[in-house]
């Protein structure tokens, strides 16, 4: 894992400056503390941090063809990099090392774009060739790796992360207002957009080229949608990929929750290991002490989607694999600095608490390895979320099934029933009439789910939990793994994996009961029922949160705020009474976005 920036003045042709490049270069620091490098050349700049994975000695970067012509920084890993490498050896390529990234710049000389049909990896990177006068930058088909861009008068800028941009002269720091009410009404901001007006995220799956005066930008993989693969094909793909994302040269570990998804990851890690007669895997794990209490005085009081404690289950599972396990016990002090911490690294207010325990997790870890497999996606790709959709059909779906909608006009919070409610109340009048909020998410829904070649729906909707809600989660993965100097990959966003069970019938994935039938087949021989059949509990949050969500309170009430732009302020202060006399998991929902969203604007000073 790494950070890359590349600043390229092919309007105006002017020189790009060297310490602009080093500015933006340092703001990724995080994501690559053992190494910086640069490359100028007229008016094309380039930086990289390094994380060293792989070739640790001589894998440096910016990397270049054997003439110099061609260069290139990159992000992430290619996993199928040894077959590369001989294919470029027969083609008479001469390799300056053993870095997995190198196979880059060749295989753009020997296929130009069709070299993104050769990579087997998580990669977002961005090559210059010099002869042609041509920038080429992609992401990988799921999005596991970020890749940010924005257009100044001087022309094109890339880099990992927003605030890498940000730094760059002549970048605007406009807030996107159809971000703004995504993020609030949905939860969720998708590709190409992001908060920031002028900047977009390059969508999954998709390259640009960027020559002389144009820009284009180009989809070169979608899921594709085939019933015919075996459960056998299946498990092995997922074992290859979790193979593959256990080369290197750091330590290697995995995140435990004690279900099936990151318990399967760590099942084929600990067989990968002991079949080389390694050590053991160490895994990972969180548990928050008020929780624990809470669970074994009320083992039958779920909390939201919180239907178990994850902590015994995840000890049990680590036992049963007999893996190196590490338990982090994790309450919440000093959380407002944590929480500060966060949103700068995300570049964006925060989803839910969740990603306050992924940070300290990650943190954690650092202290044992460098590399953590997670079980994010399993959801995703195996349609795990039996609450949004079993027993879904098109007739009463109309909309993206993770976002509640109301169904009535309804007065002033009476009778709100979720976030949406509430914060379709709270939005300025203005500002929601300003792009018709709901007919625009209704448009954009009908586009997208219009898009999948499959007749099944639940297909359908699988293909929206894919492209669009699952990058929000890997982004937290890889945001929050970095801000600890840790990779975290992630063996169920591998393009085969999908490819083979996004087109298999609805029936074969969700049991009678919204189970995932298909992942509890592959596990069978793997992984002990308690595991392989545990209904889905969400990801913990600290259960301990009173005196939180009361200071959250007395932050929101002062007279001058940055939200008050977009949230109207009446309307907020009698939200703010409601919620004192009536707290509702959706209340604390909303409290908590307009905190981390408060706090945003004020990190990026806006």
């Amino acid at each position: 894992m790494c950070g890359i920036f590349a600043a390229y003045h092919y309007r105006s042709r002017l020189r790009v400056s060297r310490h602009s490049v080093a500015q933006s270069t340092e703001l990724l620091r995080h994501r690559g503390p053992d190494g910086f490098g640069y490359h100028l050349d007229a008016h094309l700049g380039l930086g990289h941090a390094r994380l060293a994975i792989i070739d640790r000695e001589a894998g440096n970067q910016p990397i270049f063809s054997e003439d110099k012509t061609c260069v290139a920084v990159v992000n992430g890993e290619i996993y199928n990099f040894k077959e590369l490498q001989k294919i470029l050896y027969s083609r008479g390529h001469v390799l300056a090392s053993q870095s997995d990234s190198e196979v880059i710049v060749h295989l753009w000389e020997e296929f130009g774009t069709d070299c993104l049909n050769y990579l087997h990896g998580d990669f977002a990177f961005a090559l210059y060739d010099s002869d042609k006068q041509v920038l080429f930058a992609a992401r990988d088909p799921l999005g596991v790796k970020p890749l940010f861009m924005t257009e100044t008068l001087d022309g094109l800028v890339l880099a990992s992360e927003e605030k890498a941009l940000l730094a760059y002269p002549g970048v605007s720091r406009e807030v996107d207002r159809l971000a703004v009410q995504d993020y609030f009404l949905a939860g969720l901001v998708a590709a190409p957009r992001t908060f920031f007006s002028q900047i977009k995220s390059l969508s999954p799956g998709h390259f640009l080229l960027c020559a002389e005066s144009s820009l284009q930008v180009t989809q070169y993989w979608n899921i594709p949608f085939r019933d015919t693969a075996s459960n056998e094909e299946i498990r092995k793909a997922i074992q290859e990929a979790v193979e593959q994302r256990m080369q290197s040269e750091v330590p290697v570990g995995a995140g435990l929750s004690g279900g099936i998804d990151s318990g399967t990851i760590a099942a084929f890690g600990t067989s990968y290991l002991k079949a080389k007669d390694a050590q053991r895997l160490s895994t990972f794990s969180l548990r928050y002490e008020s929780n624990t209490a809470h669970f074994k005085a009320k083992p039958n009081l779920a909390i939201g989607n919180m239907l178990s404690d994850d902590a015994e289950f995840s000890l049990s599972l680590a036992d049963h694999l007999h893996t190196e396990h590490h338990e982090l016990t994790l309450e919440v002090e000093a959380i407002f600095e944590t929480l500060d911490r966060i949103i700068w690294h995300r570049d964006r207010p925060l989803h839910t608490f969740t990603e306050y325990g992924h940070y300290h997790l990650a943190r954690f870890a650092k202290n044992f390895v460098t590399v953590l497999l997670s079980g994010e996606g399993g959801d995703e790709v195996f349609s795990g979320y039996y609450y949004w959709l079993w027993r879904r059909t098109e007739s009463n779906t109309r909309f993206y099934p993770w976002m509640w909608r109301p169904s009535n006009k309804i007065a002033e919070f009476e009778n709100a029933v979720s976030v949406y409610d509430l914060f379709a109340n709270l939005l300025k009048p203005e500002f929601s009439v300003y792009s018709e909020v709901q007919a625009r998410q209704q448009a954009e829904f009908d586009a997208q789910i219009a898009q999948p070649a499959t007749d099944d729906f639940i297909n359908k909707l699988g293909y929206l939990f894919v492209k669009l809600h699952m990058p929000e989660f890997l982004a937290i993965e890889d945001r929050l793994g970095l801000a600890a100097g840790v990779e975290i990959r992630v063996p169920f966003a591998d393009p085969r994996v999908i490819a083979m069970v996004a087109g298999l019938p609805s029936s074969r994935k969700i049991g009678p009961h919204g189970e995932k039938l298909l992942l509890q087949q592959l596990t069978q021989k793997l992984l002990p029922d308690e595991i392989r059949l545990r209904k889905k509990s969400a990801f913990p949050i600290p259960l301990n949160l009173d005196s939180f969500y009361c200071e959250v309170e007395k932050i929101l009430s002062q007279t001058h705020l940055g939200l008050h732009q977009f949230i109207d302020k009446q309307r907020l202060g009698r939200f703010l009474e409601r919620h004192r006399t009536k707290s509702t998991t959706a209340t604390r929902h909303v409290l908590f976005r307009l905190y981390t969203f408060e706090r945003w604007l004020t990190l990026s000073s806006l």
